[in-house]
């Protein structure tokens, strides 16, 4: 049986591309390095979807957050959901968790858009990678 090799950014970038009704904008909350980097924005781009990032004030806010996760607090919720509603005020219709510890504080739900929560398609897809290859009836 050979193993797949599955590309997180990716699989999130072909999930906002399918989402019904279509997505034009996306919000991005992650880490400094990973919105420099530029990793979503460039799988988005080829769908002709706009990734948009905090401005740097908003995005030293998401860090914080973040580094208060790692810490094992959870009490940073309102900061995130202030950062994705600011997003969506400058017209993201969809939010990307693009930090593995954002959904540990944000769900789906807790905003009026599609919150896309890279490691859970990931996990969706692997299970679905294996089930294709899989002798199982």
């Amino acid at each position: 049986m050979t193993v797949p090799i599955l590309d997180m950014i990716e699989i999130t970038a072909n999930a906002v591309a399918a989402h019904r009704p279509p997505i034009g904008s996306v919000g991005l909350l992650a880490t400094s390095g990973t919105v420099r980097v530029g990793l979503y924005q460039r799988a988005l781009e080829p769908h002709g979807i706009n990734a948009l990032s905090p401005p740097a004030d908003e995005q030293e806010t998401v860090m914080t957050a973040i580094h208060t996760i790692k810490s094992g607090r959870r009490d940073c919720r309102d900061s995130l959901v202030a950062a994705a509603e600011s997003l969506q005020r400058r017209g993201a219709e969809g939010v990307i968790l693009g930090c593995t510890e954002i959904p540990l504080v944000l769900a789906e739900g807790d905003l009026p858009v599609p919150i896309f929560d890279p490691l859970r398609l990931l996990a969706r897809a692997s299970i679905a990678a294996v089930d294709e290859g899989s002798d199982a009836p």
